[in-house]
């Protein structure tokens, strides 16, 4: 972004309000690390501070505005963080230890909401699944039709509202996807207004699917992507979001690509040569301060 990229991207992180100690072990360690994104522009970012505690902000990077949260209750290891921008609330997944984890079980999972209203964390509901099962890693929850959906690892949707509530039962992908290890690179998205998902099938393409009815779990497949010029300026590539619904980002070892089907233009984004993203959080923002 303009202005905000480079080494100086978070040189306006309020570190006056840490502790002095928490400052000057920041002063070796600036780890910022962006943990959720709304996509109208407010991303939440966590730093690690002394004794292996952290210090959430939430920022609007286009007009370098930051506010420092309070840290959660819970000293759980933070395995999941959504944000939900109106007003603004956090939710956050976290896990215990895992030597301790062996006494709940493994898909269990401590929730807490933040709400900027009352500035204050509160302890919901716990969410949890079978032995072998848990929530995909580096995986975004998707907020859209005023609910969050998550995929687990054995490709069903979780779907909650803002208080760690399920409020519909858990589904699967479709038939022919779901469990099938020839599909690879499966993530949630939202596609206009609702719930989709992208993936790579056998053959190496990419496929867009939305749903048709979360009631009954009826998905439709909207399209497969021809990428083979792609392939051609990036290397094995995976397909991560629908932006604006008609241009699909890729990704590869070499960077990411915007790519529009409709005329099979691209834009490619070289990434760092000694490193490959994680994470990707998409998100637009306009320049006005929030305050």
């Amino acid at each position: 972004m303009d202005g905000c990229s480079g080494k100086d991207s978070f040189s306006h992180l309020p570190v006056e309000t840490l502790k002095t100690k928490d400052r000057f072990f920041n002063c070796y360690d600036s780890n910022m690390k962006i943990e959720a994104s709304s996509r109208q522009g407010i991303l939440c970012c966590m730093r690690p501070t002394r004794s292996n505690n952290y210090r959430y902000y939430i920022c609007k990077p286009s007009t370098q505005e930051w506010k420092v949260l309070p840290n959660p209750k819970l000293r759980y290891w933070m395995s999941k963080l959504l944000l939900d921008p109106l007003r603004f609330k956090i939710l956050r997944l976290s896990k215990d230890s895992p030597t301790r984890s062996r006494n709940l079980g493994f898909g269990n999972y401590f929730c807490e909401t933040f709400d900027s209203k009352t500035n204050a964390w509160k302890q919901a509901n716990r969410i949890s699944f079978s032995e072998d099962v848990c929530l995909k890693c580096l995986h975004q929850a998707i907020n859209t039709s005023g609910l969050l959906y998550l995929l687990t690892t054995d490709d069903q949707v979780l779907v909650l509202n803002y208080d760690w509530e399920e409020a519909y039962p858990r589904f699967y992908l479709p038939q022919q996807v779901s469990q099938n290890k020839n599909y690879k690179t499966k993530k949630l998205i939202s596609y206009e207004g609702t719930l989709g998902f992208i993936c790579l099938s056998p053959s190496e393409i990419p496929e867009l699917w939305s749903i048709e009815n979360t009631i009954n779990h009826v998905w439709r497949k909207e399209q497969e992507v021809k990428a083979e010029n792609v392939k051609r300026v990036i290397n094995y590539s995976s397909p991560i979001d629908f932006y604006n619904n008609n241009v699909i980002v890729m990704e590869g070892s070499n960077g990411s690509v915007f790519y529009k089907p409709q005329n099979e233009s691209l834009h490619l984004v070289n990434s760092h040569k000694l490193y490959r993203p994680i994470e990707v959080f998409p998100f637009c923002s306009d320049v006005e301060p929030i305050n």
